[in-house]
């Protein structure tokens, strides 16, 4: 367990410690943010804090780490480490564990995370993500996913159609994707909060509820309407993303 703590801050520091001036990605790498749940990717070591990009690969092939989680941080300013390193050691941890379907304590892998660059947090992004990887620091050809009957998904990654379970409270980015016969909810199809304003609306809930009633009645959808709407931090990014979905009778 002290092996991990060590890996997760060294993980935050490589990430959260990057100078202001980034190196210039490779054509054939994809930055961090880009990295979806359940994609496997490796990455050189940097010599310095900051790593400039990362290669992403089928599971299947040789690959070092495996993004499991994604959350939004609350930090209120860029460099507020302990922010950073508390919110993702609570969401990591916990995350692990139902993604590989078993405790930690009897893995043979662990986590580190990585948090938005400087020039990322100018932008708006405040997304962290959390990465698995050997204990023994081998590379792996398969998923650390455990087999079962769901799979989880980042909820930006939703499709029309996509059946899943309703997110825990802690496990809020994510959900377990599972057949329509044993899920709780159905993803029906997603429109644009109309607001172009930067400040995050105060009636969001009723909004987005409004927006996906209006769609159901338009597409003649039966059944009951809810939604997924962006956090505080997504809209500061830009995010106007309303998901609409159908609450199933299970």
């Amino acid at each position: 367990m002290v092996k991990r703590s060590l890996l997760v801050c060294f993980a935050l520091i490589a990430s959260a410690c990057a100078s202001a001036g980034e190196p210039v990605l490779h054509d054939h790498l994809t930055k961090f943010a880009d990295v979806s749940i359940g994609e496997c990717f490796s990455f050189d070591e940097p010599e310095s804090t900051t790593v400039s990009g990362v290669e992403v690969a089928p599971c299947t092939t040789p690959h070092t780490y495996e993004l499991f989680f994604l959350g939004d941080t609350t930090a209120p300013e860029w460099g507020d480490v302990e922010t950073f390193r508390s919110e993702a050691v609570a969401s990591c941890a916990p995350a692990l564990e139902i993604y590989t379907g078993a405790p930690i304590a009897d893995r043979v892998f662990d986590f580190a995370y990585f948090t938005p660059s400087v020039r990322e947090w100018e932008a708006g992004v405040r997304t962290f993500g959390c990465y698995a990887f050997a204990l023994d620091g081998s590379q792996a050809t398969d998923t650390v996913l455990a087999v079962s009957p769901s799979r989880r998904m980042a909820r930006r990654d939703l499709v029309d159609g996509t059946c899943f379970t309703a997110p825990s409270s802690d496990l809020v980015f994510t959900v377990a994707v599972r057949d329509c016969s044993q899920a709780d909810r159905e993803m029906i199809g997603q429109v644009d909060h109309p607001s172009l304003t930067e400040t995050y609306p105060v009636r969001m809930s009723d909004d987005a509820q409004g927006l996906c009633d209006t769609m159901f009645s338009e597409r003649s959808i039966e059944g009951t309407a809810t939604y997924f709407a962006p956090s505080p931090a997504g809209w500061a990014a830009g995010d106007r993303t309303i998901q609409c979905l159908r609450v199933l009778s299970g």
